[in-house]
């Protein structure tokens, strides 16, 4: 569940609802203060988003990075959405591969794998060695555009 409301009180009570009426949802809230983050995580909130932060660490990304950030916002806003960066878990077919079986197929459908999430670590392995076995619950991270993404992950 996606929830935001103007006021950090109202996101609270949102998310505190939904938590007791599911459970297992997956909720992201919006916060305005620093302080609600505490509360709104004990209420149930599993992603806490605060607009005001994230604006000012846009801005400073244009001061230091501008061609990176212009990179990113043309990429994901270009005509068609043709490139993205995408995520895929890691299926049953996947179990037990290695990173280096991916890579023999990446040529094909020019799809890049930037990262793997690891369900038993914590952060990424940015640019994955051959060697590294995939494990149902992982996460793939993949560049590419998206027809190619999922055809892709789709032959797996």
């Amino acid at each position: 569940m996606l929830q935001s409301l103007t006021e950090d009180p109202n996101n609270l009570f949102v998310t505190l609802s939904a938590r007791t009426l599911n459970p297992k949802l997956r909720i992201v809230s919006r916060a305005t203060s620093v302080d609600s983050e505490d509360k709104l995580r004990r209420a149930g909130a599993d992603e806490i988003v605060f607009p005001n932060i994230i604006g000012g660490l846009r801005m400073a990304s244009l001061m230091i990075r501008p061609t990176v950030v212009s990179f990113l916002d043309k990429m994901l806003r270009a005509e068609g959405g043709v490139l993205r960066i995408e995520e895929k878990e890691v299926s049953a077919r996947l179990c037990g591969k290695m990173v280096s079986e991916l890579k023999e197929k990446e040529g094909l459908h020019k799809v890049r794998l930037l990262a793997i999430k690891k369900k038993d670590i914590d952060g990424y392995l940015y640019n994955p060695e051959p060697e590294v076995n995939l494990s149902e619950g992982d996460s793939l991270i993949l560049f590419g555009e998206i027809d190619n993404i999922h055809r892709f992950y789709g032959d797996w």
